[in-house]
């Protein structure tokens, strides 16, 4: 199967002219880590081969990966004292949304390296931060070891089956993690677990290697798992983790996850607004059709337009620690995946005549990925269970309840 990038062709320029543009655009300035992404979705969307990458075969994105390591953006969230660029969560919800419009399921395993080093850069000891921290900015993949079937953040710690037990110099991880993105290629693990006996919860960094076992890939299979995202069971067995490894005991480092469901949100939001762009590509070409779906176009601006107010309003509330981030994130949430799949709806519509015998239209790649949002964390029924909360004036119990 061979699909195509949520793009109009005419859009496609080469890197020279991309490199000579933004060296008379920013007149030679360093480039911020936005600056940075939009200049590298623009050069691999010049490239068909890194566009097709990962979708068919539902695998890791290697060579997206390396060209984004390459230009320094695996370091987005590490503070520039690691090596680098020390962007802000807002920055770093923008540039997802940059690698969003481009490929969604390349900037879901994206969101979780780069939060996961967001989270090391805010609660773990500095020797951890600097060891691992420099390494991420050099490119190193972090793969988030959280989900188990069944399991909110709100009840981990006594339900969690991941267990971290005390030895002598550290202790014993043994764990099965649920849809581990990257995890074929990943370096380290970000792994969630209860310190054994207790209710309290470990977040912990751990080496692959050969205790650390991918037992099945979903992203192959389950149609509710997005594409290219490469992710995975993984089986931890009896993984030694040293006490130096510890990232932080208790339930401190549960509120930067919230970055993790921000990051969805503006993902999801992001599926739209490609879909807008390829159907305004389409009718710049065809006066006649332009003028008779013109109504529809203008709805679908809206909506996209509304997306994206929405996911930034949850931004810029997380990032300066509003008390109402939790239920701007639950909105956010909630409004990019059923706007966009309003603006898929009529965008389908609107290209109209593309049936299995013909060429793919990337609509239908669209479709499946947005629809997929419906059931990822946090869910719609888990965001509208938050936002109803609130509303009834029964208040949040936790701003972690939407995870």
């Amino acid at each position: 199967m061979v699909t195509v990038t949520m793009s109009h062709p005419k859009q496609y320029v080469s890197r020279a002219v991309l490199e000579e543009a933004t060296r008379i655009l920013y007149q030679g300035k360093p480039l911020s880590g936005l600056q940075e992404m939009r200049l590298v979705v623009a050069m691999q969307r010049a490239n068909p081969e890194l566009s097709v990458e990962g979708w068919a075969d539902a695998t890791f994105p290697v060579k997206n990966f390396r060209i984004l390591a390459m230009n320094g953006l695996m370091g987005l969230t590490v503070p520039q004292r690691y090596g680098g660029m020390g962007a802000s969560l807002v920055e770093h919800m923008e540039a997802l949304y940059e690698l969003a419009l481009y490929k969604p399921g390349v900037a879901l395993a994206y969101c979780m390296s780069t939060t996961a080093c967001a989270i090391l850069a805010s609660v773990a000891p500095e020797s951890l931060k600097a060891q691992i921290l420099p390494q991420a900015a050099r490119g190193a993949f972090i793969s988030s070891a959280t989900s188990e079937p069944g399991l909110t953040l709100q009840a981990a710690g006594s339900q969690m089956k991941a267990v971290y037990s005390p030895v002598p110099g550290g202790y014993r991880y043994r764990a099965e993690k649920w849809f581990c993105s990257g995890a074929s290629n990943a370096q380290e693990f970000s792994a969630m677990g209860r310190v054994e006996g207790t209710n309290e919860l470990m977040l912990a960094i751990i080496p692959a290697g050969k205790e650390v076992r991918i037992v099945r890939r979903w992203a192959d299979g389950d149609p509710l798992a997005m594409r290219e995202t490469g992710s995975d069971t993984v089986e931890f067995a009896n993984v030694f983790v040293p006490d130096e490894m510890v990232v932080c005991r208790g339930r401190s480092f549960l509120p930067e996850f919230r970055r993790f469901a921000c990051g969805y949100a503006v993902i999801y939001g992001a599926i739209g607004s490609a879909a807008l762009q390829y159907v305004e590509g389409i009718l710049a070409e065809d006066e006649q059709k332009a003028e008779r779906f013109q109504s529809q176009v203008q709805q679908m601006t809206m909506l996209v337009i509304a997306s994206e107010q929405a996911w930034m309003a949850a931004a810029e509330a997380l990032e300066r620690n509003d008390s109402l981030a939790a239920i701007k994130i639950a909105q956010a949430k909630l409004t990019c995946v059923e706007n966009s799949l309003s603006v898929l709806k009529i965008a389908m519509g609107i290209e109209g005549g593309v049936s299995i015998l013909a060429a793919r239209s990337p609509l239908a790649n669209s479709w499946r990925e947005i629809a997929v949002g419906i059931v990822q964390p946090p869910s719609t029924d888990r965001c509208q269970w938050v936002l109803d909360e609130y509303n009834g004036g029964r208040g949040i119990r936790s701003l972690l309840e939407i995870i």
